[in-house]
């Protein structure tokens, strides 16, 4: 028998069949592991979807129910009956609807301190209502400006 050189080392192994039974039961539980955890993941997203659905459902169902319970206003109480102050800013906010919302009397509904037929563009029973999420006062107005 020849002699091996001094660099190359010899491993005493055991049987080559262990061995591949060993890394087959690795690769095997490996592949479990990973398949658990994908397993996992795909519940949580289905989780999460479903309660966010949950939720979009419910606040929709509060909301019909909220807009079906809605009792209309009691009818208005005529004029004379106003007190004197809240007769003082109904004359206030004859002018426009920006002394309205200064006096507080904007969005004001029919027959009610407030309203007035030539601030209710639309004729739908409400003055000075907002429009397209901008108010119709002016942001010098706001500003203290004339």
């Amino acid at each position: 028998m020849t002699k091996l050189p001094k660099e190359w080392r010899i491993y005493a192994s055991g049987d080559p069949d262990e061995e591949f039974r060993r890394y087959k039961s690795l690769v095997a539980r490996h592949k479990a592991d990973e398949s658990r955890r994908t397993r996992i993941r795909s519940l949580h997203r289905h989780l999460g979807r479903t309660i966010f659905w949950c939720m979009i459902l419910a606040g929709l169902g509060l909301l019909s129910w909220r807009m079906l319970n809605l009792k209309p206003l009691p009818p208005p109480p005529p004029p004379s009956a106003w007190p004197i102050e809240i007769r003082a800013k109904h004359m206030a906010a004859r002018g426009s609807c920006e002394a309205a919302r200064a006096v507080g009397l904007a969005p004001a509904t029919r027959g009610y301190p407030g309203y007035w037929p030539h601030h209710d563009r639309d004729n739908d029973g409400v003055a000075c209502e907002w429009s397209f999420g901008v108010p119709s006062i002016s942001l010098q107005t706001l500003m203290g400006g004339e």
